[in-house]
């Protein structure tokens, strides 16, 4: 089967997955928004730390995380951080990410993508709550990167912005224990999975975990993952997990927009939003040449 054939076959899947299942679409899986909201606020207000404790002065063209309404446990590990200002791509993106749009954005590593996606996630999960008894191994939010140390990294972030949320989060990374992972899943509902792609399958071909009700997919470095060959293994992921649209918000994030990677987030996103951040310096920019002459004699 060539590309052209593939792709197509993919966007046929997508349309038809799952169709005549029992799956819910995220907003019917959740509680009204009315009651969700007042519920997850209340439990915020019970911890002894309120927003106003953390001054940010307002600066023009400048936003304030505290301008997102975000819930009061997740401004509590923000301010612990010492995130005052949001960077260009925060700015840009989780307006939309709490508006439970798609995204294709545009960033390189070291512009604060990771936290954008991780805030508008952790924001959701706490508004909305299920209200069904919840399995182990069916996460609600599923981060995909393409490298172990990524996928580790983002973790570490995500534990730092639930940290006073009852929040979990888990790492499935190749290289590393699978009895050891194996077990982390079986200590609690999974609210935030983070993985790499060869070692996810091995889970899901195991049963070890399931995607049927994964609320948000985050695909991250998205050009690595193309050129590290990993595109197959994330669209044998994709397939195990809801359809696109009203039963999953996707968010792709790339170094560059190149005609493969648009071919693949018009695939896998319905009606994204798309933006582009331009990185402030050139790579070439923070490279130093020196030259050094031998004299012979």
């Amino acid at each position: 089967m060539n590309i052209e054939e593939q792709q197509q076959t993919e966007a046929v899947t997508e349309q038809v997955q799952d169709e005549g299942a029992e799956r819910k679409s995220r907003s019917k899986r959740r509680v009204s928004s009315k009651n969700t909201r007042g519920s997850s606020r209340a439990k915020s207000r019970r911890h002894e730390w309120t927003p106003q404790e953390f001054v940010v002065p307002e600066v023009a063209d400048r936003k304030r995380f505290h301008d997102f309404n975000l819930p009061d446990a997740l401004m509590h590990s923000i301010a612990d951080l010492g995130f005052e200002y949001c960077t260009p791509i925060q700015a840009a993106t989780i307006e939309h990410a709490l508006a439970g749009k798609d995204l294709i954005a545009k960033a390189q590593t070291g512009t604060g993508k990771t936290a954008s996606f991780l805030i508008g996630i952790i924001t959701d999960l706490l508004d909305f709550p299920l209200e069904e008894p919840r399995k182990l191994k069916e996460p609600r939010a599923l981060i995909i990167a393409p490298t172990r140390e990524l996928a580790l990294q983002i973790a570490a972030d995500a534990e730092g912005l639930v940290s006073y949320s009852d929040l979990s989060v888990v790492s499935l990374v190749g290289g590393m224990d699978y009895e050891k992972q194996r077990k982390a899943l079986s200590k609690g509902p999974v609210d935030i999975l983070v993985v790499t792609p060869g070692r996810l399958i091995d889970f899901v071909k195991s049963k070890d975990v399931d995607l049927y009700n994964v609320e948000v997919l985050v695909l991250d470095e998205a050009d690595r993952m193309l050129s590290m060959g990993f595109i197959p293994d994330v669209r044998t992921i994709i397939r195990h997990t809801p359809r696109k649209g009203p039963d999953r918000q996707t968010l792709l994030y790339s170094a560059t927009f190149s005609e493969e990677i648009m071919n693949l987030a018009r695939q896998w996103t319905q009606d994204p939003v798309q933006i582009e951040i331009e990185s402030e310096s050139q790579v070439t920019d923070n490279i130093t040449q020196t030259v050094f002459f031998s004299v012979s004699k």
